[in-house]
């Protein structure tokens, strides 16, 4: 497989693929997948202006919306399990203009299914997950890629 590489909140997998055009538009290039899910840890993600008056509403609804789960509710922290998730809990940052998430994955999962089925339970909750984001910060993966890279950036 590939080389795992961490650089802030996003983890970074770089993975030689024969076909990359198919997937970013470069020719024998190694192709560079982000992945918004950490096997565990904290994440924080700002939310888009306009977004942050009912920020706090959407970000309960999506789990139940997007999820298919009721939260489990704990000082103003939102707690789910879901797919590969062992723990999903998110909460407002400083100020409601933030979404913190915390997660710990559930490793477990390739143990009790088959390669194929626990790969369709990561690539699933993966898709959820993302839409999720982009449900409660306004912000798709693209931009929120490209913010990160700005963070980066500034921090460098």
């Amino acid at each position: 497989m590939g080389k795992h590489k961490y650089k802030k909140n996003f983890r970074i997998c770089v993975r030689e693929r024969e076909n990359a055009t198919d997937l970013i538009g470069y020719d024998q290039e190694p192709t560079i997948i982000i992945s918004d899910i950490n096997t565990s840890g904290m994440q924080e993600y700002p939310i888009k202006r306009g977004y942050t008056k009912e920020f706090a509403i959407r970000m309960v609804d999506g789990l139940t919306e997007l999820f298919g789960e009721t939260a489990e509710e704990n000082e103003g922290h939102y707690t789910i399990s879901y797919g590969s998730f062992r723990r999903f809990e998110v909460y407002t940052g400083e100020k409601g203009k933030t979404l913190i998430v915390d997660s710990d994955s559930d490793m477990t999962v390739f143990d009790r299914l088959t390669e194929e089925e626990a790969n369709e339970v990561v690539l699933d909750t993966n898709r959820r997950f993302r839409q999720y984001l982009e449900h409660v910060t306004g912000y798709n993966t693209k931009e929120r890629k490209k913010n990160a890279e700005k963070a980066a950036k500034k921090m460098a």
